[in-house]
């Protein structure tokens, strides 16, 4: 069976034992039908958020969007946290 949308992630970051950013866990993924209307950019102006124990996933701008602009959201690594070899 295919899936009529893209398939998003659902996923978690795993702190440290001191509360520090240590990996991104993937718990899961599900059809969301809006977001699949998003385009892809290495510096998106928009982040998904997903609340862990909902299905609800929550779209932030990251900077102002005017009326008419495109959403660019990033499909997999952001360019702030890896480098380009390895994204």
């Amino acid at each position: 069976m295919t899936s009529p949308t893209n398939m998003h992630g659902i996923g978690t970051n795993v702190q440290g034992k001191n509360g520090e950013y240590v990996e991104e866990a993937s718990l899961a993924s599900a059809p969301y039908a809006f977001f699949s209307l998003l385009n892809h950019s290495c510096a998106p102006n928009v982040v998904r958020f997903n609340k862990l124990g909902s299905a609800t996933m929550t779209l932030f701008a990251l900077r102002p969007i005017k009326k008419g602009m495109q959403i660019f959201d990033n499909y997999g690594s952001h360019h702030g946290l890896e480098g380009r070899v390895a994204r």
